[in-house]
């Protein structure tokens, strides 16, 4: 009898193995759920009909957890978000349309999709009707997709839309999160910068979502990274200085990194952050949020005379070295005392030039020949005594505190070297950096780091510890 047993246990375990083997060569033939095929089997299956470089409604031939996957028109390309720890693609496509047959062409690396993203690689997709076809593409990235689809082309007054995130997620189903919100958004057309709010209740807060790591709210913005920051990193990397510098203020906010496709256009990489406002900023009911572009000279005067305040966006912007922050790239944050007083408190915005400008007046990263990017009374319009008694001696002590407490070169080089594997594993440092050039660029900005740290330290004499 227990011979027998064991004959049927071992007997189960086989036909157990030869089931998973078999199953394991069956997935090995599909990409994503898709089958895949060679170019050449590809191409029987082709013959007779006509090639079109785009098919009606391609947009929406394909869909993640009952969303159409984010498309760019022009390249006639797909973006599908994946974890950079999984070397599988566990997100498995909906062909929405019954009258086409997509197949993934065969190629070295499908099987490996950590791989394809690190080298930026595309995947080759031929969509196939009864009497046309096309070839597209799709991208595979370690980053989060954000999709906005609008009523009308956005521009700078709020229209109807809606919004998809695509999130990869080590605890959602199949390794990606998708959330999705009717918004109205607008578009700075200038700056390339996104504002949208939620319109209805599809969570259990109303009108607030959370997404990515920067929290849960109604009203977000998204920043263009510069196509000029081969580090990828500069504005990121300001941002959490900031909030290093201001965490005990509470006025701090997260920035995420996220590739946008806006209308069926890909627009590139962008930071989300929840737009400055009452809840982010923890504001009481007579605080209010101002723009400086909004504020006549005789009441700048007025707020850039509060010492202590103006020494934290001062050091901030001369620490990042956040050209043209301080003339129109910042607000303010007006709060009303108990006494009776007003107080007054500086906030970044876009950051715009972090770590050097892009501009013709100053060089990548080249403060030291052009700018040393330290402000004088006469940016304030105060007077020199005032400047040097009040304002330098502020900056200096509060310098001395931070040097001591957070403002650490090899700190900062640890937070750098997690985005430095973050570009490098999700493949945003081969297809959003022109030449291959993120390795180099990523080295100068840790040597700025390091020199620009030294350089305060030296303006504000800060020797041994010790305000001089």
């Amino acid at each position: 009898m227990i011979a027998k047993k064991r004959i049927w246990l071992c007997s189960l375990i086989i036909l157990l193995g030869v089931a998973f083997l078999l199953f394991k060569k069956i997935e090995s033939g599909k990409f994503g759920g898709l089958d895949i095929l060679t170019a050449d089997e590809l191409g029987r299956i082709v013959e007779g009909k006509s090639y079109s470089a785009l098919l009606n409604n391609e947009h929406k031939l394909l869909e993640v957890n009952g969303q159409n996957i984010a498309y760019d028109e022009k390249s006639n390309t797909y973006y599908i978000s994946q974890l950079v720890s999984q070397r599988d693609l566990r997100s498995h496509f909906n062909v929405k349309n019954t009258d086409c047959e997509i197949y993934v062409e065969k190629m070295d690396g499908l099987d490996d999709v950590q791989d394809l993203m690190y080298n930026g690689n595309r995947v080759r997709l031929w969509i196939i009707g009864e009497d046309v076809y096309t070839i597209a593409y799709m991208v595979i990235t370690g980053a989060p997709v954000m999709k906005i689809s609008t009523d009308e082309p956005l521009k700078s007054d709020y229209g109807n839309g809606k919004m998809v995130l695509f999130e990869p997620d080590e605890d959602a189903v199949d390794g990606l999160n998708v959330k999705s919100a009717c918004v109205i958004a607008k578009k700075n057309i200038v700056s390339q910068t996104y504002s949208f709010k939620l319109m209805n209740k599809e969570y259990d807060a109303e009108k607030k979502i959370p997404l990515l790591s920067s929290g849960e709210y109604s009203d977000w913005k998204l920043y263009k990274v510069s196509e000029n920051d081969d580090t990828l990193m500069r504005a990121k990397l300001a941002s959490d200085m900031w909030n290093i510098m201001n965490y005990q203020s509470g006025l701090v906010r997260v920035y995420s990194f996220v590739e946008v496709v806006e209308n069926n256009s890909y627009r590139g990489l962008y930071l989300l952050a929840p737009k400055w406002s009452r809840s982010t900023a923890l504001l009481g009911e007579n605080d209010s949020i101002i723009k400086l572009e909004d504020t006549g000279e005789r009441h700048l005067v007025k707020i850039t005379e509060d010492a202590d305040s103006l020494s934290d966006y001062i050091l901030f912007v001369q620490f990042v070295y956040a050209y043209d922050n301080i003339s129109n790239d910042c607000s303010y944050i007006e709060r009303k005392l108990s006494d009776g007083s007003t107080s007054y408190q500086f906030i970044p915005d876009k950051i715009k030039y972090a770590f050097g400008g892009f501009s013709s007046r100053l060089d990548y990263l080249a403060w030291q020949s052009q700018s040393n990017m330290i402000f004088a009374a006469g940016d304030f319009g105060m007077s020199e005594e005032y400047w040097e008694n009040e304002i330098y001696m502020a900056c200096a002590e509060k310098w001395k505190s931070l040097r001591e407490s957070s403002i650490d070169a090899e700190a900062i080089k640890g937070i750098m070297s997690e985005y430095k594997e973050y570009v490098i594993s999700t493949g945003l440092g081969k297809r959003c950096v022109k030449n291959d050039s993120f390795g180099y660029y990523y080295d100068r900005l840790e040597e700025y780091v390091t020199e620009r740290l030294e350089f305060l330290d030296n303006y504000y004499s800060y020797m041994n510890g010790v305000v001089e």
